[in-house]
């Protein structure tokens, strides 16, 4: 791997690491951050094989298709949907499928992850409204602590942007390494 290739690999990484901030505090990713990416990938693209641009927007577009559609039926957010199609723009043609696979298994283990946080905080929940010694208010918990354990019981949508900063790291560990 070339030096300004792995550059780009940290200028998307930092991007998507600020991503995952931000949606884990504001359940939003900015466009911003996913211009970044984008720009890392086809820029990473032109310094790997120039030519194979074409077929990295090719895939892209196919990613955008289908994550058009989740996105539109509400399987996933409107951010997530454009930084899962940012992020297929990081890899060569033929990686894309394995980064989505990538990302569907870190997007899994995330959601197994909330399901069991639902049953624990739901089951918290009932013994403190039954006077067993749950939490109390003035528990020394973070308030991103308390945020997301509220959002979590409230039946909100998980921050997918975690799950694809998984995703891209296992790949990049695995493929790019």
């Amino acid at each position: 791997m070339t030096t300004p290739v792995f550059a780009l690999w940290g200028v998307a990484f930092t991007a998507v690491l600020a991503s995952v901030v931000r949606d884990l505090r504001d359940r939003i990713i900015p466009n911003v951050l996913v211009l970044v990416v984008c720009a890392a990938g086809v820029a990473m693209q032109i310094f790997n094989e120039g030519w194979s641009v074409w077929y990295v927007l090719l895939a892209a577009a196919v990613v955008y298709l289908c994550s058009a559609a989740l996105a539109y039926w509400g399987f996933i957010g409107g951010g997530d949907a454009k930084l899962i199609i940012a992020s297929s723009l990081l890899v060569p043609p033929g990686q894309v499928v394995a980064l989505m696979l990538s990302i569907a298994l870190a997007g899994g283990l995330l959601s197994c992850f909330y399901l069991a946080a639902k049953a624990v905080l739901a089951r918290s929940a009932l013994a403190e409204m039954q006077g067993d010694g749950g939490m109390t208010e003035g528990a020394p918990i973070s308030t991103f602590l308390r945020t997301e354990a509220n959002r979590i019981l409230a039946g909100e949508p998980m921050p997918y942007a975690v799950a694809i900063f998984g995703g891209l790291a296992f790949h990049f560990v695995v493929e790019v390494i």
